[in-house]
């Protein structure tokens, strides 16, 4: 199903959640006694080597979602990734979560600050730690994210607990960040302006 996506459809993302709960079709139909050899990292190795082409030609993105699980051969390290090894040959980015910690808001917490290692990555170089905001009822909140990013390339300025920028041609200050955010989710327009900011930077 991947593969027909991708090399049909252009600027499309494909999520592989995940690369460990992916079921062959004899896994699927044998019985649950049945002994069978996981063909999945096999598959996921074919794929990755067929598809390398395609996906920058089509301008898309794959997702592939691994998880740790315990290494019983005695050998390397205590765990590995569950899905195969031959993924990372074709991948430009690899992050790697290591943790998380709470996200409180007026002593409430709203959600998880999650922690990443980057292990390789076209971008940047390796063994940098990123953070990610995930919120309660919503998911990923790219919108926090964005305001942080805007802090760091001085679209925004922050001072203390105020927030200045320049939106429309017009001064905004607004004070707590989540204010801010309430400011950028108002309108898809005001958003769509400071992440295009954003992307200029990195032009």
């Amino acid at each position: 199903i991947a593969e027909e996506l991708l090399k049909n459809e252009p600027n499309i993302m494909v999520i592989f959640d995940s690369a460990s709960a992916l079921c062959s079709e004899k896994e699927y139909s044998d019985e649950i006694t049945s002994q069978a050899r996981n063909p999945g990292p096999k598959l996921l190795s074919t794929f990755t080597r067929k598809l390398a082409p395609v996906v920058p030609a089509m301008d898309s993105i794959v997702v592939i979602i691994q998880h740790m699980i315990a290494n019983t051969s005695g050998y390397g390290p205590a765990f590995m990734e569950d899905g195969g090894n031959k993924i990372k040959y074709q991948c430009d980015v690899k992050i790697r979560a290591k943790g998380y910690s709470k996200w409180e808001e007026d002593g409430k917490q709203i959600g998880q600050v999650v922690n990443w290692d980057v292990v390789y990555s076209a971008l940047g170089a390796p063994g940098q730690t990123i953070e990610t905001y995930l919120r309660f009822g919503e998911g990923y909140d790219d919108a926090w994210e964005l305001i942080d990013i805007c802090i760091d390339l001085g679209i925004i300025e922050k001072k203390g607990a105020w927030f200045n920028f320049i939106y429309d041609e017009k001064e905004v200050k607004l004070q707590g960040q989540k204010k801010v955010r309430e400011f950028l989710k108002s309108d898809s327009s005001i958003y769509n302006y400071f992440n295009n900011k954003v992307k200029k930077f990195y032009e």
